[in-house]
C-alpha cells in the first residue's frame, strides 16, 4: 500500500495533508510507529515534486531522526500571538488593564482561541474584572482546548512521564 501511494506522490506533483497525525503515533502500538516511520523515511527519500503537510499537536519522535539526517524535511511551531496583538484581541473583549492583560497572555501563552475563551468568562463570570478574576487562584480553559486535552490523554500519544509531569504541571 505505501509502495502504491508513494508510486502516485512521483508520479505527479501532489499536496498531501495529514491532519492530526498525533493519531498515527500512538504510544500503545509499537508497530504502527514502526510502519508510520518508514513510511515517512519512505516519503523524504523518495519524492521529488510532491509535499507532504503533517498537522500535530504533538511533535512525533518518529521525525527527529529524519531531521538529524538532513532529509528534505522541515517543521514550524505555531506560536502565540505577539504582545502588542494580544493586548488588541483583549482590549476589543473590554479588559484594558494592561498589568493583569500581560498576565493573561503569559499564563495563556497568547493564545488566541483561549484568550477569547478567558475574556469571554472574565466578562461573564467576573463582571468584566480581570483583578477579580486573579484574586482566584483558577486557570480557566476553553472547551475547545479541554477536548484537545482529552484526546491526548486518551489516545496514549503521551508516553507515561510525559502525561506524569504533564498532570504535575497542571496541579
Amino acid at each position: 500500500m505505501i509502495s502504491v501511494l508513494i508510486n502516485q506522490l512521483q508520479s505527479r506533483r501532489c499536496l498531501l495533508v495529514l491532519d492530526a497525525s498525533e493519531a498515527l503515533f500512538q504510544r500503545n502500538n509499537f508497530q504502527h510507529r514502526l510502519e508510520y516511520g518508514l513510511f515517512f523515511r519512505r516519503l523524504t527519500e523518495e519524492l521529488s515534486e510532491s509535499c507532504v503537510l503533517l498537522t500535530s499537536r504533538v511533535f512525533p519522535d518518529q521525525l527527529e531522526s529524519l531531521i538529524a539526517a538532513e532529509l528534505p524535511i522541515d517543521f514550524l511551531r505555531i506560536e502565540g500571538l505577539e504582545v502588542n496583538a494580544a493586548l488588541q484581541l483583549l482590549s476589543s473583549k473590554g479588559l484594558t488593564d494592561k498589568e493583569k492583560c500581560n498576565k493573561l497572555i503569559k499564563t495563556y501563552r497568547g493564545n488566541p482561541t483561549e484568550l477569547k475563551a478567558v475574556a469571554n468568562r472574565i466578562h461573564h463570570f467576573f463582571a468584566s474584572s480581570a483583578e477579580k478574576f486573579f484574586e482566584n487562584p483558577t486557570t480557566l480553559v476553553s472547551d475547545q482546548f479541554q477536548e484537545m486535552l482529552n484526546q491526548v490523554f486518551s489516545q496514549q500519544v503521551l508516553s507515561k512521564t510525559q502525561r506524569q509531569i504533564m498532570i504535575y504541571l497542571a496541579e
